[in-house]
Order: C-alpha cells, then structure tokens, then sequence
C-alpha cells in the first residue's frame, strides 16, 4: 500500500505543478492577446508553426526537462518511484504537445489569421531569431526593427 500511496503523491504533485503552469501559461497569453476575433482549428497549423518559430515550443520542452530536475532533487529515484519517472519521461511529448494545442486555443480565439501570419513573419526574420538566441547581440538595426514590431498594431496586442 505504501508503494502505492507515495507513486500518488508523486503523481499528484507533478500533475499539480503541471496543471499550475498549464493555466498561467494560458492566462499570461489572454493577458497579451486582448482583442482579435475567433478563429477556426484550421489555423491551428498556423499558430503551431508560429509557437516554434517564436520559441514557445522549446520554452515548454525546456520547461518539463527543469521540472523533471526539481523532481529528481525533491524526489530522488528510487524503486517504489520509478514507474512514475518511466511514466513522466514516456508521457513528455505528450504532456507538451497538450499545452501548445490549448495555446493555440488562445490564439486563435484572439488573433485574427492575418494577425497569426504577421507575427509569424517578424519570428522569422533575423532580428527575432537574434532576440531569440541572445537578446544582448542584437545588431542596432534589429533592436530598430523589434521595436517597430513591439509598437505595431499586432505587437501591441
């Protein structure tokens, strides 16, 4: 019983810790994407390639990896725990591909397609994938161009 009871507090815990960061996941993106009109799930595919371009898919790959690590330090791995490390290695995919589906939720909700493809646009071009890489090496023309960016209609949003 024992075994049992500490794979469910484990779980228990991670998922609240996943479920936590799901939501203000998605709530700091309504808190930036205000107005706009609904989309339809065909342009999920739009905002998918968008997350990636604009490093949110990584960011959420990234995200897991560092909560694995905590839980290793917190929850070292032992015999009684290691099928809900197996599990959460396993699920990892998964459990990321779920967040980014309910961020494309918000999006299309609050941009429009135009909108999803402008910004699209500045992720790939130069002076982001710079932002993205090292913000500190940014030449001053690609600072110039993301401030433009930050200061256009979609940018504001």
């Amino acid at each position: 019983m024992y075994f049992s009871q500490q794979k469910w507090h484990f779980l228990t815990t991670l998922e609240s810790i996943l479920y936590e960061t799901t939501w203000y996941c998605i709530s700091f993106s309504s808190f930036f994407a205000t107005n706009g009109i609904a989309q339809t799930k065909k342009d999920n595919s739009l905002v998918a390639t968008y997350l990636k371009a604009n490093g949110s898919a990584a960011q959420y790959q990234y995200a897991y990896d560092q909560l694995l690590t905590m839980l290793h330090k917190n929850h070292p791995k032992t015999d009684k725990n290691a099928d809900a490390y197996k599990y959460l290695n396993d699920n990892k995919s998964k459990a990321v591909a779920e967040i980014l589906n309910d961020l494309e939720v918000v999006y299309t909700k609050h941009f429009t397609q135009e909108d999803i493809k402008e910004m699209l646009g500045f992720y790939r071009g130069e002076a982001a994938k710079q932002m993205i890489a090292d913000r500190t090496k940014m030449t001053e023309e690609q600072k110039q161009e993301l401030n433009a960016y930050y200061n256009s209609e979609v940018g504001k949003k």
